[in-house]
């Protein structure tokens, strides 16, 4: 990670690697940031012992000077068709995997790990009431499938969410691609920006991760105006 705000996951094996991921910083400026390779206890932790080499950082384009137009692939982003949000669909013989359709948000409750949510739609948009998170992150999750990502394209997500409570969660796409945002009761306009440097991926996941977040606080949680936006112009002379 660069700071909490900007990381990737990679999966090590005995064979030395290269591994990289690219960011668009689209925060205000900052001094003394810190880069953080966490080594803990992941998905996929296994005792080990962790060999690290040749870190190098790279400064590269601005988003500042990024112009982007909407994908139109978020199905009901504006949540003014959605009147149920189905659990998500699991197949028990693959591992548990996320086996659900694409083209309509879906919901993740880790029941079995304690988690207690209850999602709705209200007034045109997405309210989650998280009363308990569970022991993981993604012990409660709004999701949607169904997203064209193209290698080496930038892509923005933007939406608007609030709390009753002052909390954090994290937006994704796919696993690898994620912003922690902190919300108040005062709904806000928010925003990240990736570099998709995977190999082109069809029917990626988007996911609003709202369980045991390192900030979690119980609450009802708005989101709304879910958009992604593909950058068309770079405005830098």
């Amino acid at each position: 990670r660069m700071t909490d705000h900007f990381g990737q996951a990679f999966t090590l094996t005995e064979e030395p690697q290269h591994f990289e991921f690219t960011f668009v910083y689209d925060r205000e400026s900052m001094e003394n940031a810190v880069m953080i390779f966490i080594l803990g206890n992941t998905p996929a932790f296994a005792p080990s012992v962790i060999t690290i080499d040749n870190v190098v950082f790279y400064e590269g384009i601005n988003p500042n000077d990024l112009v982007f137009e909407d994908t139109e692939q978020v199905v009901d982003g504006t949540f003014e068709v959605t009147t149920e949000v189905p659990e998500e669909v699991q197949d028990p013989d693959a591992g548990w995997a996320d086996i659900t359709e694409p083209g309509f948000w879906y919901q993740y409750v880790a029941g079995w790990d304690g988690a207690v949510a209850s999602f709705t739609v209200v007034d045109e948009a997405m309210v989650i009431d998280v009363e308990a998170p569970g022991n993981h992150e993604w012990g409660v999750m709004l999701k949607q499938k169904g997203f064209n990502l193209v290698e080496g394209t930038i892509y923005r997500i933007s939406f608007t969410a609030s709390s009753t409570a002052e909390r954090d969660i994290e937006a994704r796409m796919t696993d690898h691609f994620g912003q922690t945002f902190t919300l108040t009761e005062e709904p806000q306009h928010f925003e990240f920006t990736f570099i998709f440097t995977h190999e082109t991926l069809e029917n990626a996941t988007m996911i609003f991760i709202l369980g045991n977040t390192p900030a979690f606080a119980p609450s009802e949680i708005m989101i709304d105006n879910v958009v992604l936006s593909v950058e068309v112009q770079d405005n830098q002379e």
